[in-house]
């Protein structure tokens, strides 16, 4: 960029283009045209507006333009994101704050067209993101030379908002959650973002383009070699530790650091995967236990402990599908009960000998259980949402618990969920 560019800018995107993404059993947005949920035809659109992109990060300055852009929107077979894609991209009337010299006359053109973008629902509200964008803002001299240019790239996702007929039409909202674009090569040291509407309806007949939220997904299921399961699956009593358990005891009232039980060793005790979307066992078996911190787990011992029965259901959808553990006599029934002793012939154990029980639910992280696979990670930790309280001599509320373990069916089959 030559000196005659005073400042960076970045582009009047407007509404659509699109990338796809697989259909899975995800919830995704649509497209509807006049109400009804726009097919694999591409339905020719229009759009317009006044937007102002302003720079946010290192530096200042602004660009307001009109603008006015065409493309289509379809839904892909399958059912798959809504899609859409910007064959026409257009600014005009553009004016600068701090962008271009006095008496340089403003340009904004874009590149790499068609801009393909998709629908995507973030935190409740549908989004258009386009992505590989590429603007330039341009100054020219009063006898029409080029005295610099600033392209801008990156991916924006403006708010997608109903509208009710022609004279109130839907738009695409630039608000803080739609993105920045940054200068071409920064690395994200200088960025702009977008302020204004940009409205839309179909070309031919003026038609009323909405987006609407996709159906919620299917119930996951368990699959067994390839196959919803039908019937039960026993699960293999060996598990193969990866993280080891770790039930984290608080003092009563804060008073004093606690302590935490440790087992090296989980079992599952008569467990079974149960169609649709049921585990149960009999018990879960934590043994080689002690108390952390004591050397070998020796000085503390902590006897073998079987849980009470417990049934655990599937949760959420690929990719975040997550097992949730309840005691089968309900969701704030005792777990299990862990009773410390002192080991004979050893130091003090350090910690109030008793038991301790513990209540509650237990979550675990499922990630890639929707791969058909012989062994699939249980991944209990601090933020997978387990719900689990203890209490015991001098110890109560609020408990840590954490355990990676990795299970098996009985029958060696492969399996899966989703």
């Amino acid at each position: 960029m030559t000196k005659k560019l005073v400042i960076s800018f970045a582009p009047l995107l407007a509404i659509v283009a699109f990338a796809v993404m697989p259909a899975a059993a995800q919830a995704v947005p649509h497209w509807t045209v006049n109400g009804a949920l726009a097919t694999s035809e591409h339905t020719q659109i229009t759009s317009w507006g006044t937007v102002t992109f302003r720079v946010v990060k290192g530096g200042t300055g602004a660009v307001t333009c009109k603008k006015a852009d065409a493309g289509d929107i379809w839904n892909p077979v399958g059912g798959g994101a809504g899609l859409d894609s910007t064959v026409l991209f257009a600014y005009y009337e553009c004016e600068g704050e701090g962008v271009c010299p006095v008496g340089d006359t403003l340009k904004v053109t874009s590149s790499a067209l068609p801009w393909a973008s998709e629908l995507i629902e973030v935190a409740g509200v549908i989004r258009d993101e386009t992505k590989a964008m590429h603007v330039a803002i341009e100054c020219y001299e009063p006898g029409g030379k080029l005295a610099g240019s600033t392209s801008f790239v990156g991916s924006l996702k403006p708010r997608v908002v109903h509208g009710s007929s022609a004279l109130h039409p839907g738009f695409e909202e630039f608000d803080p959650g739609s993105g920045e674009l940054e200068v071409e090569g920064s690395k994200g040291a200088v960025t702009s973002k977008g302020e204004g509407e940009d409205k839309m309806l179909g070309f031919t007949e003026q038609e009323l383009i909405n987006a609407k939220p996709g159906p919620p997904p299917p119930p996951v299921k368990w699959w067994v070699e390839g196959k919803v399961l039908v019937g039960s699956e026993a699960i293999a009593e060996e598990t193969k530790v990866v993280v080891p358990f770790k039930l984290e005891l608080h003092a009563e009232g804060g008073k004093g650091p606690g302590f935490t039980i440790l087992c090296k060793k989980v079992k599952v005790k008569g467990g079974a995967i149960e169609a649709p979307n049921v585990r149960t066992e009999k018990a879960v078996i934590y043994e080689e236990c002690g108390v952390e911190g004591s050397p070998n787990n020796e000085d503390c011992v902590v006897e073998t402990t079987e849980t009470k029965p417990l049934k655990a259901n599937l949760e959420g959808s690929a990719p975040a599908i997550k097992l949730k553990f309840e005691p089968t006599a309900g969701p704030l029934a005792e777990i299990a009960a862990y009773e410390v002793k002192q080991a004979p012939a050893k130091p003090a154990c350090g910690v109030t000998l008793g038991k301790y029980t513990a209540s509650g639910t237990m979550i675990c992280n499922y990630n890639g259980v929707e791969a058909e696979k012989t062994e699939h990670a249980l991944e209990f930790t601090a933020g997978s949402g387990s719900k689990v309280t203890a209490s015991g001599p001098g110890v109560s509320g609020e408990a840590g618990f954490v355990v990676t373990d990795e299970v098996k069916l009985a029958s060696g089959k492969m399996w899966s969920a989703f």
